[in-house]
């Protein structure tokens, strides 16, 4: 059955051959397409065959991911080389492709037949291009080939050629031998030059080894004769470095021998210097001996210089030949002390006869001064003569003649020192006395013709100092009340006048007169010298000692013409006080006050979550105030703000806030230190530091007593608590509460430089620049006197640097010191500056405009109202002095108005409007710049 079953297969596959049907053996010799062969149902066993046929050509494609025709025809258009190796991994092996597409593969895909032909067409073009590919690839493998066989054949010529030029080279090489022939050299020049590797060896050969030949070790250095003419250039170079070699080598032999014979003679010296003594020594290559010489001043006492003399011959013998002993040398010994017996006794008859003249010249001149100048005359002569001795002494020991020459030039140089050191003194002493600085006190006349009598109350805050003094104020005919503040001058008049005693209110930019005044408020600055009155009272006078403003209190206490002065302030100003009245000649009556209401310091800091209703938080700079008033106002908290930069109208309007409880609390500078009673509870220091203007310091014991005992005012609280927030240290403020005054560190008292004191230094310098003549007056008109200091008037100086440029006369630009500039800087100097340059020209200057019409919600905008308010204070004051130039009076005070009601009234805002919450980021960086320059200067 197996073999008729094999014999029906082959029997197919012949009718198949014979057709060229293409057909996979495995299928053909299947057993049911052989039993359909032996039934004779060939038509059967071909449908079998094909079926199966078909089913796996559909496999195969949808293995390789070509489902359909389609797929099939885009493989072969893209990448007929892929559809091509997929054609053969499915069709029977051995048969046309082109074929067996068309009548397998398209039948099997369901094509149709002018489908399978478009396909069988794709096939026979892929085929075409894949035997051109063929093609081209062998051609570009026989190109390949060719030229890397033209490249073997370059090569190998390349390498020949270099064999040949490498036997050329070393054929034409030449030995040392010639080489020194051809350069003209010795054999020493050659090894040497050879082991210094100037000679560059082209090859070692080996001893025996011919030209042409490769080989190592060492041997026998070959040169290149094609480098000769370059040796030929340096041999000459060459031979002048050995040169220089073979001079330096033969220096320092001489050099090392000098050595030895320098350290023989030294010893020979050395010993020769010891049997001479002290003050021997070698001159010039000879010996010589320093001895001392007396000089003999009137008023100087004894003092000495050495003049150095030449020793004998013999003593030079000594050095050169044999050293002398035993008699030899006690002789030699004795021959120098005789020669500097000798040389002392010329020099001291030549210097005797120079200072009897040199002393004569001194007398002649201390004659024809006062006698009240010889003391501070004969002081700078002998400084001068001292020091001018003294460089003498440092020096080495001269000869006779150039010792005689130093000592009389250097007493010439003293005395003229001496003399012209007594006429600065006495220019100076007679410029103090007419401008009156040598007696301050003098310079009031009025005030030294009454027989006044000083009244000192010192105590600390709340208690009721000031209120005594007010009540003796009261009770005078005639009198002042001098405040440090604007506002302070205000209230004081308000004071007064609601007393019914009628009372004027005076300061630097306004006056409010009242008919029937008998008493007047001011500022210090502005007290009357002429007028005389029977009661002054001087408040807070511990501000003499400030660095800057003191001046004004000096000056006040000094010539104020009232015959009892009462002064009130804490018990710094004792110090200061005590010298003033020694300085007048007055009696000086002290009285203490004590608190009337406890004041204690809180134990612990204190949390922002624990400021209450009544408590009043001190920060010390305008950004700090305000950065707190935000976050009070964020607490539901109603919060009065006060600051140096408001004008008086507004901290009075925020006092009158929280003293009326509008405000629950008060966040405010040290400016609520002076003037302000207020019903504060509890002081909270943010911070125990400030900047003064010129640095960062710590408070002061006095500045923490001053601000913290404005807690529990008597008669508005029962008590005072001082304490501190989170990150200070309690303690300290505990300490300052309980701790005494402390002594001042400089008690001579401020003074100012006077208009006469300046006109007399212009005239005497031949200067009219205001700057330099200040200076001038502080350093050496005020600041030797022992009971007085130039104040530091740094608003003053800057005022005066300013103005300085225009052509202003001197006595108006002196007007111009007291501006009030404030602390803004050279923004507002700028300022004034430009309004003395319109001055000058003869114009006249406008009241500052300014824009601004909303009330300010950001910290740019209330700066520019603040600063707004800045400018027309300085105007205003300008005014009172010269009103012809500065006319609009009357609108700078409706603008200041104004700027004063637009910053109360952004001060009033409460929490619960976004407006109110004023931050920095909202701040203009102009005023960032000029925070900056602030703190650095």
């Amino acid at each position: 059955m197996a073999q008729a079953r094999a014999e029906a297969s082959a029997t197919l596959r012949r009718m198949l051959e014979a057709e060229s049907l293409p057909f996979f053996p495995d299928i053909l010799d299947s057993p049911d397409i052989a039993d359909a062969m032996l039934a004779r149902r060939v038509e059967d066993a071909v449908e079998i065959l094909a079926e199966r046929m078909s089913g796996r050509i559909r496999a195969g494609l949808s293995e390789l991911g070509l489902a359909d025709g389609k797929a099939l025809a885009e493989r072969l258009r893209q990448k007929p080389a892929a559809g091509l190796a997929a054609l053969n991994a499915i069709l029977p092996p051995g048969v046309s492709l082109a074929k067996a597409v068309a009548d397998l593969v398209a039948p099997s895909l369901g094509l149709s037949t002018q489908a399978a032909q478009g396909m069988a067409m794709l096939v026979q073009r892929a085929q075409r291009e894949e035997i051109w590919r063929e093609k081209l690839a062998q051609q570009a493998a026989r190109r390949a080939a060719q030229d890397a066989e033209r490249a073997a054949a370059e090569a190998m010529q390349r390498r020949q050629a270099e064999e040949d030029a490498w036997r050329r080279w070393q054929m034409s090489l030449i030995g040392g031998s010639r080489l020194r022939q051809l350069l003209a050299i010795t054999p020493t020049e050659f090894r040497r030059w050879l082991a210094e590797g100037r000679l560059p060896v082209a090859e070692t050969r080996p001893a025996g080894q011919r030209n042409g030949q490769r080989g190592e070790g060492a041997g026998v250095p070959r040169f290149d004769p094609a480098r000769l003419p370059e040796l030929a250039t340096r041999v000459p170079e060459w031979r002048r470095e050995w040169q220089s070699v073979l001079k330096a080598r033969r220096r320092a032999s001489a050099l090392a021998s000098e050595k030895v014979m320098a350290r023989v003679q030294a010893c020979r010296d050395q010993a020769l210097l010891a049997m001479a003594g002290p003050g021997a020594r070698l001159l010039d290559h000879r010996l010589a001996m320093a001895r001392p010489v007396r000089i003999d001043l009137p008023f100087l006492g004894v003092t000495a210089v050495e003049t150095l003399f030449v020793l004998p011959d013999d003593a030079m013998a000594a050095r050169v030949g044999p050293f002398p002993r035993g008699k030899a040398r006690e002789q030699l010994r004795a021959a120098m002390m005789s020669a500097g017996d000798a040389a002392v006794s010329r020099v001291s008859r030549s210097l005797g006869a120079t200072l009897a003249a040199w002393t004569a010249r001194v007398a002649s001149v201390r004659q024809g001064m006062p006698d009240t100048m010889h003391t501070r005359f004969t002081e700078a002569l002998e400084k001068a003569v001292r020091q001018g001795l003294g460089t003498i002494g440092s020096l080495d020991p001269a000869p006779a003649d150039r010792l005689i020459r130093l000592v009389t030039g250097r007493l010439e140089e003293a005395l003229a020192q001496a003399i012209n050191r007594w006429s600065q003194e006495r220019d100076r002493h007679a410029l103090r006395s007419e401008t009156g600085l040598d007696d301050y006190a003098r310079m009031f006349p009025t005030a030294r013709a009454m027989r006044r009598r000083l009244v000192l109350h010192i105590g600390p805050t709340n208690s009721g100092k000031t209120h005594a003094a007010m009540e003796a104020l009261k009770a005078a005919r005639q009198g002042a009340y001098l405040a440090p503040l604007r506002l302070m001058a205000l209230e004081g008049a308000d004071r007064l006048n609601t007393a019914g005693v009628p009372t004027d209110m005076r300061t630097g930019e306004e006056e409010v007169l009242v008919d029937g005044a008998t008493h007047v408020s001011s500022t210090i600055e502005m007290a009357e010298l002429d007028r005389a009155i029977d009661v002054a009272v001087v408040d807070e006078v511990q501000i003499i000692a400030h660095h800057d403003r003191g001046w004004a209190w000096t000056q006040a206490l000094v010539g104020m013409p009232a015959r009892t002065i009462v002064m009130t302030g804490s018990p710094d100003a004792v110090p200061f006080v005590t010298r003033l009245a020694d300085m007048t000649g007055e009696a000086l009556e002290v009285l203490s006050f004590e608190r009337k209401s406890p004041l204690v310091a809180e134990p612990t800091p204190l949390r922002l979550e624990d400021v209450r209703p009544g408590d009043a938080l001190v920060a010390f700079t305008r950004t700090d105030v305000l950065r707190f008033r935000t976050l009070l106002l964020q607490r539901g908290f109603a919060v009065a703000s006060i600051y140096g930069a408001l004008g008086p109208e507004v901290r009075r309007a925020e006092s009158e806030r929280f003293r009326t409880g509008d405000a629950q609390v008060l966040v405010a500078t040290d400016a609520i230190g002076m003037g302000l009673n207020l019903p504060i509870q509890r002081v909270i220091f943010s911070t125990l530091e400030k900047f003064d203007g010129r640095r960062k310091r710590p408070l002061t014991s006095a500045e923490i007593r001053q601000i913290a005992g404005r807690a529990g005012r008597y008669g508005l609280a029962e008590s005072g608590v001082a304490g501190v927030l989170a990150g200070q240290e309690p303690a300290l403020v505990a300490a300052a509460l309980e701790g005494a005054a402390e002594p001042p560190e400089d008690d001579r008292l401020p003074v100012m430089p006077p208009w006469n004191a300046v006109a007399a230094v212009a005239q005497r310098l031949q200067t009219e620049k205001l700057r330099p003549i200040l200076d001038y007056i502080a350093q050496h008109l005020i600041g030797d006197d022992p009971r007085l200091r130039p104040a530091a008037m740094d608003s003053a100086r800057g005022i005066a640097s300013f103005t300085d440029t225009n052509s202003l006369p001197l006595k108006d630009r002196y007007r111009y010191l007291g501006v009030p500039a404030g602390g803004d800087g050279p923004r507002m100097l700028s300022e004034i500056a430009f309004w003395a340059r319109l001055h000058a020209a003869g114009r006249s200057i406008s009241a500052p405009r300014s824009p601004i019409w909303k009330v300010p919600s950001s910290y740019s905008e209330l700066g520019a109202c603040e600063h707004q308010v800045l400018r027309l204070s300085a105007y205003l004051w300008l005014a009172r002095r010269f009103p012809e130039h500065y006319r609009d009076t009357r609108l700078a005070q409706d603008e200041r108005l104004r700027f004063n009601a637009l910053i109360e009234q952004a001060l009033r805002r409460r929490a619960d409007a976004k407006a109110a919450v004023i931050t920095e980021d909202d701040e203009d960086p102009r005023w960032a710049k000029l925070k900056q320059f602030r703190r650095g200067h």
